[in-house]
C-alpha cells in the first residue's frame, strides 16, 4: 500500500510541476551580412543583429580555409578559442585586453584590406559567449568574390645621387617586388629564373612569420647604397608589379654599372630632379642579396 501511495505522490508531484509556466526559450539571434565596395585587395563588411544587446564576432576568411573544419561553429569555436589565447598572451606580459576589444554589440562595418585577388571569401558572425568561450546559435555567413587585379605598365628610371643609385617607378601608386643581383653572381641561372627563385624563397621564409609577398610589396623610390655594392661591377635591376597575391605586370629589367659618383655618366647624373621625383615621400632602400643563392634556393 505504500508502494501504491507512492506513485500516487510522485504522479501529483509531476502534475503539479507541469502546471507551472515555463520560461519561453531565448530568441535566437540572427545576423543580416552585407558586402560592399569589392575590389581586388578590399571588401566593406556590414551587420545588422536581430538583438542589438548581444555581443558578437565577425571577420573574414578564405573560403577554402574555411572549408577544412568541420562546420562553421566548428569555425566560430576555434575562432574563441584563438581569441582567449591571444587575451593570456598579453596578460602574461602586464596588458590586459577585455574580450569586449574583439566583439561587436549593435550594427557594425568594417573595411577588410590585404584580401587576395578573384578569391572566395566567407564573411561570418555569431554571439560570443565569453564565460565559456564558445559561439551561441548558429553562424551567419555570406559569401563573395574579391575582383581581378587589372595589370598595369611598370617601368623604372635610374638617377644618381652622392651616396645611392635610385630607382623610380613610372608610377609611384603601383606595389612592386624588386631585387638587385650583381650580373657575376647568377650561377647558371638565367636572370627571370633567379628571380623568380628568389621571391618563392622569399615567399616561403614570409609564411613563417605569417605573413605574404605583399608584405614584402615596395612602392615609390627605392635606392641602393653604394657602400652595399661593388665598384667596377655590373648588376641588374629587376621588378614585377604584385599585387594582391598577383603578378600583374610585364617583368621589368636593366643592367647599370656601379661607378664613384665623381665619375658617373651625364646620363646617370640626373641629381637636380631627384627631390621633384620623389614628390617627399619617403624612399625605400632595397639591399643587394648577399650570399650563395644556388645553397639558399636548394634549402627551399
Amino acid at each position: 500500500m505504500k508502494k501504491y501511495l507512492f506513485i500516487l505522490l510522485a504522479a501529483a508531484s509531476v502534475a503539479i510541476v507541469s502546471c507551472k509556466p515555463q520560461p519561453k526559450p531565448e530568441k535566437e539571434v540572427t545576423f543580416e551580412i552585407s558586402v560592399s565596395d569589392v575590389t581586388a585587395q578590399e571588401a566593406t563588411v556590414s551587420v545588422v543583429p536581430s538583438d542589438t544587446s548581444k555581443v558578437y564576432y565577425y571577420s573574414v576568411i578564405n573560403s577554402a580555409y574555411a572549408a577544412e573544419f568541420e562546420s562553421m561553429e566548428a569555425l566560430a569555436d576555434t575562432v574563441m578559442l584563438y581569441l582567449k589565447e591571444e587575451i593570456d598572451y598579453y596578460a602574461d606580459y602586464g596588458y590586459v585586453i577585455p574580450f569586449s576589444y574583439y566583439l561587436d554589440k549593435g550594427n557594425a562595418s568594417y573595411e577588410f584590406s590585404g584580401l587576395t585577388a578573384e578569391t572566395s571569401y566567407t564573411a561570418f558572425a555569431f554571439v560570443a559567449d565569453t564565460v565559456n568561450v564558445k559561439h551561441v546559435g548558429k553562424v551567419a555567413v555570406k559569401a563573395f568574390t574579391t575582383d581581378e587585379v587589372p595589370n598595369v605598365n611598370l617601368s623604372f628610371e635610374l638617377a644618381q645621387s652622392d651616396t645611392a643609385i635610385w630607382f623610380l617607378p613610372n608610377n609611384d601608386e603601383i606595389t612592386y617586388l624588386p631585387l638587385i643581383v650583381d650580373k657575376d653572381s647568377l650561377n647558371g641561372y638565367t636572370l627571370f629564373e633567379y628571380y623568380v627563385a628568389y621571391w618563392e624563397y622569399m615567399e616561403m621564409l614570409a609564411s613563417m612569420y605569417e605573413m605574404t609577398l605583399d608584405d614584402l610589396a615596395m612602392s615609390g623610390p627605392i635606392y641602393a647604397l653604394y657602400e652595399g655594392l661593388e665598384a667596377g661591377h655590373q648588376y641588374y635591376f629587376v621588378a614585377r608589379a604584385y599585387t594582391a597575391g598577383t603578378w600583374n605586370s610585364q617583368y621589368f629589367e636593366t643592367l647599370f654599372d656601379v661607378v664613384a659618383p665623381n665619375s658617373a655618366s651625364a646620363k646617370a647624373s640626373k641629381k637636380f630632379d631627384i627631390n621633384k621625383k620623389i614628390r617627399m615621400k619617403k624612399a625605400k632602400k632595397v639591399e643587394p642579396m648577399k650570399g650563395e643563392f644556388k645553397t639558399a634556393k636548394m634549402a627551399k
